[in-house]
């Protein structure tokens, strides 16, 4: 019997064992609501990458505003004294840096910024396994033997260059995924109130994506058949 066999089997038995955790109902087997899941992507895809130009578009503007007062400055000013003051001279209205075009961005859509090594946290397809144990939370795939397990209020390295902390908040679990180019990824886990132990929601949000301003969309998963939903 397989890794993820055994962690089915475990679901299976430990429910009971584990009711008196606030988040005890996300140990289970998942399934992903594929097409309602596709369309809170790619909606939120579509906003990110129009706030994205008009964030180029706003700079450029500054940008040639700011090149054209700068063409515009006379050659020579009388300072109070009635002295010529050389029209090299900075212009204090003119903030320093400004005037050099923006370069156009290189990271226009939500898929350059969410790698495939992300996928164990809130997978588009195939299933998701997690179990909330004592200490920590398991994610797993069916199928895949690869698990990895995230201390409850700890931080720990994850694989391809990331970091991940999970705690408990609540019934929800919020999960920190720090990606290798600074990028910071949260998921929240929660279950659904109008299908309570049977459907979860996971809330993801890339902190930061623009200035000021977090890009955030929503994952649902069923509870896979055959796996019960924990004793409240």
């Amino acid at each position: 019997m397989n890794r993820i066999a055994l962690i089915v089997l475990f679901l299976a038995c430990s429910s009971a064992a584990h009711a008196q955790s606030a988040t005890s109902w996300v140990s289970s087997q998942w399934t992903p609501m594929t097409e309602e899941n596709a369309r809170s992507y790619q909606q939120a895809d579509a906003d990110f990458k129009t706030s994205v130009e008009a964030d180029y578009q706003r700079r450029l503007k500054e940008a040639q505003e700011s090149s054209s007062k700068r063409r515009d400055r006379p050659e020579a000013t009388q300072d109070d004294s009635g002295v010529l003051v050389p029209g090299g001279v900075e212009n204090p209205l003119v903030p320093r840096g400004k005037g050099k075009l923006p370069q156009p961005p290189t990271v226009t859509s939500l898929r350059q910024m969410l790698p495939e090594s992300l996928e164990f946290a809130a997978p588009t397809s195939g299933g998701l396994i997690v179990q909330r144990m004592s200490s920590s939370v398991l994610f797993g795939r069916p199928g895949s033997q690869d698990l990895i397990m995230i201390p409850l209020n700890g931080e720990t390295d994850l694989p391809h260059g990331m970091r991940g902390s999970i705690r408990e908040e609540g019934k929800q679990l919020r999960l920190m995924v720090s990606l290798p180019a600074g990028q910071v990824v949260e998921f929240r886990y929660q279950d659904d109130p109008d299908s309570p132990g049977r459907v979860m929601s996971v809330d993801v949000s890339v902190l930061g994506a623009l200035p000021g301003k977090n890009v955030d969309f929503k994952r649902r998963y069923a509870r896979a058949q055959g796996t019960p939903a924990p004793v409240r």
